[in-house]
């Protein structure tokens, strides 16, 4: 039903359900003013009925408080589809333009409006013209517009066939939902944040003016791309269609894209390679990644809210199928992206009309958002991700060097290669167990046993090659060789316990980063030990994620670290190698962390030490505090620490009549990141103020800076506020404050002073009574007052 009303409302609904009845249920509506509930959204509210059971009724409902005066409610049964939840927004477009055909002037001309209201987040550019001189545009969509970095690459592309017009308008609405919702909806921000996004609107332009399937000289561009039944290497025969060969050299140029989308009509199915067959004859083609393929398509077509369901008229059994099974074609895109491009792409039917109206639209893209969301941020970060290291012979300072290798699973034809710059890598794969090879020139290779959680999150692995004779490591951490000596470029990536990271992917976190002339403020080494540790003490008390040791210290002779610096980042870390700078741990109080577990304590995630393995087995075993050693199915060096997955309850194998506590190897994240707690902090040094701000392990870097000193901002801490962040970073300075960092920091011939480096340059502490305020105290006061505004 529509409900118009003649003002500005919110209307709740209030729905009487009996749980065994299939009947329409009742509905009462009440008006309440925006002034008192400001929302746009859906809250059900009735006692004793809950929005699962309410689902088994509800297929969509929206409401609005504004300019819009209609409200509608669709009511059905649960074989009808997905159902938003409540945590979802509605979004019905910026405008009714949105939702139209545009021809190739007027989609120019809404591309470049885009770009200009989105111009932090989108950039639209130029592929190349059509056989009849039509533009063919990208558009770029990630927050790593203009700030470089390296992230997983996922394109969507639409118009393939010039009378399946959907995909022009559906990545044109995609582009927009990003840009209205990045602040609103967790999903866009992390699309935004996490991916680097491509959408193509139109791959045949000449095609959409005629209204014709095939390019202006009567080419289907779905089989225009070199076979691999013609060439096993699908080498180009030179012969291929101008626009065929645009996107062959941009993908080639833009990639290594993850993950591709391409949009099509006539059917309502995600299809998967192969496309052929070598008899030419109609049946299941097995690609040799066909289980990854297989999940990435069913769960598209389950999160669609309608692909899946029984009433899909073709494809009735789940919406998904292999594309020779269906009927089998040749030179297909996504067979070429597979081959060649060492992407995987799914070709996506979304309506099982061709041009279907534009009345539809609206509705056809809501049937498919949410799908493509969950698709990008799946298929970019749900498989195998990490970042590969090379070790190199020497003992030198910049040991650990990011390194561009291969790595394989299994038998796959699909080579995915780490980037050059950060050695960070993206594979999909579906949850299981795979064997995956790790190789690179001049580097030995590494052959790993990979286990992927049901859940379909993925794991993340550090991984390090070693040029000379000696094991490769992964897992989590490296304890042979003293963390100081793996600085590099400003910076060293590792953790609380060793844990070693590298551009990692997390939920909200807060760093702060201290100026290490505390330490050397300190009149002797015990004295600076024990600061050390009471500023230690503060970080984990406030749940903080990471602790940037900034080097302002003054430097001797030839060092690269100042010895405050050093002295300071072995502190904050455990079970490293002995080192003289450690000669006064005993002194300092236990972080009593959550992850510091007792020895009487269950956790799904414990912390642990390598200390060897049975000969003839593949399996290492591990020291994790319990009564029970565990093992894991990878041959890992004696000291590695590690951070295992146990689950819920013990899991006992025996090996060799003995038995231990089965357990996987975890990103050291996991337990934040799946279970909310906190795992401790991670430590990284920074050379100077521009490696600390830039230089950070987080994807996207710190979108939210603050600086202390007594000459900042006086605020209120009650009337305190930031904006939403995914990264913050607090930073404060040695005795001298942030002043004495600046001066004697490059960054001094562009700044003249520190507030202008920070989103914030708060005074924590405007009425102290002392004249200083020592680090230790600065740190308890600053967390104490940001904390509630934070949200720590």
């Amino acid at each position: 039903m529509k409900r118009y009303i003649d003002r500005p409302a919110i209307y709740v609904l209030f729905i009487k359900i009996d749980p065994d009845s299939r009947e329409t249920p009742s509905i009462r509506i009440k008006t309440i003013a925006c002034e008192t509930f400001p929302l746009t959204g859906m809250f059900i509210q009735d006692p004793g009925i809950f929005f699962d059971k309410i689902n088994l009724h509800m297929q969509y409902i929206y409401m609005e408080c504004g300019d819009c005066n209609a409200l509608e409610l669709n009511i059905d049964d649960k074989r009808r589809g997905r159902i938003p939840t409540k945590k979802e927004a509605v979004w019905r477009g910026e405008d009714g333009q949105l939702w139209k055909y545009h021809g190739t002037l007027e989609l120019a001309e809404r591309l470049r409006g885009l770009e200009k209201r989105c111009k932090k987040i989108i950039k639209v550019e130029k592929i190349g013209k059509s056989t009849l001189q039509k533009t063919i545009n990208a558009i770029r969509v990630s927050k790593a517009v203009g700030k470089g970095g390296v992230l997983p690459k996922v394109k969507i592309i639409g118009n393939v066939h010039g009378d399946e017009p959907s995909g022009r308008v559906f990545t044109v609405a995609l582009a927009e939902w990003l840009c209205d919702m990045m602040e609103k909806d967790s999903k866009a921000s992390d699309v935004l944040s996490k991916v680097d996004l491509w959408l193509i609107p139109t791959m045949n332009p000449d095609g959409f003016e005629k209204k014709q399937r095939e390019n202006s000289k009567g080419v289907d561009l779905n089989r225009d791309f070199p076979d691999r039944f013609s060439s096993k290497s699908m080498e180009r025969s030179g012969k291929e269609q101008i626009e065929t060969q645009l996107m062959m050299d941009w993908i080639l140029e833009k990639g290594p894209f993850v993950s591709s989308l391409a949009i099509h009509e006539g059917a309502l199915v995600a299809n998967y390679p192969w496309d052929g067959t070598e008899d030419k004859s109609t049946k299941y083609q097995a690609c040799p990644d066909d289980s990854t393929f297989r999940y990435l398509a069913t769960k598209y077509a389950t999160t669609h809210r309608k692909m899946s369901l029984a009433s899909n008229k073709e494809f009735p059994n789940g919406g998904i199928t292999n594309g020779a099974a269906w009927y089998p074609i040749y030179g297909s895109m996504q067979d070429w992206n597979y081959v060649v491009a060492n992407c995987m792409e799914l070709t996506l039917e979304v309506s099982e009309n061709k041009w279907p109206h534009e009345s539809l639209l609206s509705s056809m893209f809501e049937d498919n958002r949410i799908a493509m969301i969950d698709f990008i941020l799946r298929s970019a970060h749900g498989g195998f991700t990490g970042v590969v290291y090379g070790i190199q012979s020497s003992r030198k300072i910049k040991e650990n060097i990011p390194i561009a290798a291969t790595i394989r699973i299994g038998a796959s034809e699909l080579n995915t290669t780490s980037d050059r710059t950060t050695g960070r890598f993206h594979r999909p794969l579906a949850p299981g167990r795979y064997s995956a090879e790790i190789s690179a020139v001049n580097f030995k290779p590494k052959l790993l046993q990979i286990e992927l959680p049901e859940d379909g999150t993925g794991i993340f692995l550090p991984i390090y090659l070693n040029s000379d004779v000696g094991k490769a490591t992964t897992g989590v951490a490296i304890h042979k060789l003293d963390p100081l000596l793996e600085y590099q470029s400003g910076m060293v990536l590792f953790a609380c316990g060793g844990i070693t990271l590298a551009l990692l992917c997390v939920t909200r976190t807060v760093s702060v980063a201290i100026g290490a002339s505390c330490i050397e403020n300190a009149q002797s080494q015990d004295l600076g030990t024990l600061l050390a540790g009471q500023l230690a003490r503060a970080a984990a008390i406030f749940n903080i994620d990471e602790v940037i040791v900034l080097d302002d210290g003054p430097k001797y002779g030839n060092e690269e670290i100042s010895a405050a610096s050093a002295l300071f980042a072995r502190v904050l870390q455990a079970l490293i190698p002995m080192h003289p700078d450690l000669k006064f741990a005993g002194m300092l109080p236990p972080l009593d962390a959550p992850h510091h577990m007792r020895s009487n304590e269950w956790c799904e995630y414990r912390e642990g030490v390598v200390w060897g393995f049975d000969e003839g087995l593949s399996e290492s075993i591990i020291d994790i505090g319990l009564d029970k050693n565990a093992v894991v199915d990878s041959r890992l060096p004696t000291g590695v620490r590690v951070t295992l997955y146990l689950g819920p309850k013990e899991q006992i194998v025996s090996l060799n009549d003995t038995e231990y506590l089965r357990g996987y190897l975890s990103n050291p994240l996991d337990p934040k990141s799946k279970s909310g707690k906190y795992w401790g902090y991670s430590v990284r040094l920074a050379k100077n103020i521009d490696g600390m701000l830039h230089e950070g392990p987080f994807e996207g870097g710190y979108d939210l800076t603050i600086g202390t000193s007594e000459r900042g901002e006086q605020v209120d801490c009650c009337s305190l506020a930031f904006p939403n962040y995914k990264h913050a970073l607090i930073v404060i300075g040695g005795p001298q404050g942030l002043e004495y960092c600046l001066e004697n920091d490059p960054l001094s011939a562009k700044h003249s002073e520190p507030s202008t480096l920070f989103d914030r340059y708060l005074n924590v502490c405007p009425d102290q009574g002392s004249r200083t305020i020592r680090t230790e105290e600065a740190l308890l006061i600053t967390l104490t007052f940001c904390g509630p505004a934070l949200g720590k």
